[in-house]
């Protein structure tokens, strides 16, 4: 049952491989926030073979790269290596992912080091802001959680609870393994089914259906926070992955953000209002999120506001030339080429692709579908999704402001 894709690239004797497992933040729950990315860390602490230094040693004598990560959708691995060590790596990387064995001790650092990093965040204006916003923007979808949990969640996590997610969620059908690099796939195939032939089927995870409430009104928050400096960040829903609405929301998103972008023109050029500025956001498996962001002075909060409502009020209104959505339109453009320049991007692209059931081809075809976007389809997603009662609003301001 397990889904691995397998592609030769031999320019240069590098290969990379991505383990993606179906999970991140949409398997998770208030009680269990933060167990997907807490897993994949722990997984890397202790198999039933190795030690945790050990497996350091083996990856540094190697000279391999491998990272655990943890997402909205998804969880696992990506490794990058050179292409003699492609069996080691990949003996490696299925004894972590088989056989983790989450040692008491490890468990219990990790665990301390988790609840410190979130005892940071009160201290990120960024980061502090941003789970603000999703926290009020998603209520209680998971979408509106952080991947490192709360301190609550992270604490009434045990190695019981980690030996039971893994086995629900890293199982064959729940795993999509891609492959990108100087390898002879015959080869590659034979040792993958070696190393995983003994792994559990299980399913493909199916995420419930969660009913989440539509926005009706425009909610305002003053998070208080001891900078001298404010963010503003407006956030709205957006689409699924599966929306072909995603398309003119990306455009209109290089159209805000980028270096020449309306933000960056009106807030931050014309009138310097702002230290940085911009957008960013997400696409789930059944709704995401779209959002502007701005960095200023606690006096000119307010202000910088008002600005970016009235350049999304503008968009709104049509108000968009040819030659700005041709210029977004090949930025995006760009920006995915560079992005899938390498075998690892190339690897975790695909495989998230086909993990999701978008098909691990999909992203030869991204620039078609971008170059289709209309400014009709633009300002109809602007209308649609931009709407001035069904958005979220957080702005950081000193107590005594």
């Amino acid at each position: 049952g397990l889904t691995v894709l397998l592609t030769e690239n031999h320019q240069l004797p590098l290969c990379a491989i991505s383990i993606s497992v179906k999970g991140g933040l949409r398997s998770e729950s208030s009680e269990d926030n933060g167990i997907s990315n807490f897993t994949a860390g722990a997984m890397l602490r202790g198999t039933g073979r190795y030690k945790k230094d050990e497996i350091v040693s083996i990856i540094e004598s190697l000279g391999a790269q491998i990272s655990p990560y943890s997402g909205n959708n998804s969880f696992g691995f990506s490794a990058n290596f050179m292409k003699a060590n492609f069996k080691d790596v990949s003996d490696l990387l299925a004894e972590i992912l088989l056989n983790p064995s989450f040692p008491e001790e490890e468990v219990s650092m990790l665990k301390n080091d988790t609840l410190a990093a979130i005892g940071l965040i009160k201290d990120d204006i960024f980061q502090y802001a941003n789970i603000s916003l999703r926290k009020n923007l998603f209520k209680d979808h998971p979408y509106g959680f952080t991947a490192q949990g709360t301190e609550a969640s992270v604490s009434g996590i045990t190695k019981d609870k980690l030996a039971q997610f893994h086995k629900k969620y890293c199982v064959a059908k729940n795993i999509v393994i891609s492959i990108w690099g100087d390898i002879n796939t015959k080869d590659a195939l034979d040792n993958i089914k070696n190393n995983f032939k003994n792994m559990a089927e299980g399913e493909l995870y199916k995420p419930p259906v969660i009913s989440i409430e539509p926005l009706s009104m425009r909610s305002q928050i003053i998070e208080p926070m001891q900078r001298n400096q404010s963010v503003v960040m407006i956030g709205y829903r957006s689409v699924s992955l599966y929306d072909k609405d995603r398309y003119p929301l990306e455009a209109l998103s290089s159209l805000f953000s980028d270096g020449g972008g309306r933000l960056y023109s009106s807030i931050r050029q014309k009138e310097a209002l702002a230290y940085t500025l911009g957008t960013f956001g997400m696409v789930g498996l059944d709704t995401g999120s779209f959002m502007f962001y701005a960095a200023t002075t606690p006096n000119n909060a307010y202000h910088v506001k008002d600005a970016i409502m009235s350049e999304i009020k503008k968009v709104y209104d049509g108000e968009i030339t040819d030659e700005e959505i041709n210029a977004a339109k090949k930025i995006l453009i760009t920006n995915h080429q560079i992005k899938l320049q390498s075998n690892l991007g190339l690897a975790g692209q695909t495989a998230l692709d086909e993990l999701y059931g978008l098909g691990y081809n999909n992203y030869l075809s991204y620039p078609d579908r971008v170059n289709a976007v209309s400014k009709k389809d633009i300002v109809a997603a602007a209308r649609k999704y931009f709407k001035t009662n069904g958005c979220v609003i957080v702005i950081t301001m000193p107590e005594n402001k």
